[in-house]
């Protein structure tokens, strides 16, 4: 499942670095303004069992689950996921699409000063 999204807060922070980690279970996205789940593959990791699309695990679950993953997050089902928000949903295509970097691959995202390929210690967690 793709990183859920929700509008930003109205805290401003005074960093150049792209991502930040909140280390509160969340990224926020300077460039966007938007705050992604630190764990992009959540439901896979956290509850393989509602990960029941493809290969139990690997994070890949069709819209209407994703759909419904995100109400639970919502509504306290994954506590392990939701980061102590309320009010999550689904990016949107552009919002996606915000996060890829051509200059980069395995995963086409930079990391969190936006300059270099990801690394395992960075901002994101369970990126694929």
């Amino acid at each position: 499942m793709a990183p859920a999204a929700r509008p930003a807060r109205s805290q401003k922070i005074d960093d150049e670095r792209r991502y930040i980690d909140t280390r509160d279970g969340t990224v926020i996205d300077n460039k966007t303004g938007l705050i992604w789940l630190k764990n992009a593959n959540c439901v896979g990791t956290k509850y393989p069992s509602f990960d029941r699309d493809c290969s139990s695990g690997d994070g890949k679950v069709n819209w209407q689950d994703a759909k419904a993953f995100v109400m639970g997050l919502n509504t306290g089902q994954f506590p392990e996921c939701d980061a102590n928000h309320t009010d999550w949903r689904l990016p949107t295509l552009q919002e996606m699409q915000s996060l890829v970097h051509y200059g980069f691959y395995n995963p086409a995202m930079s990391n969190a000063a936006g300059t270099a390929p990801w690394q395992e210690n960075d901002a994101f967690s369970n990126v694929k």
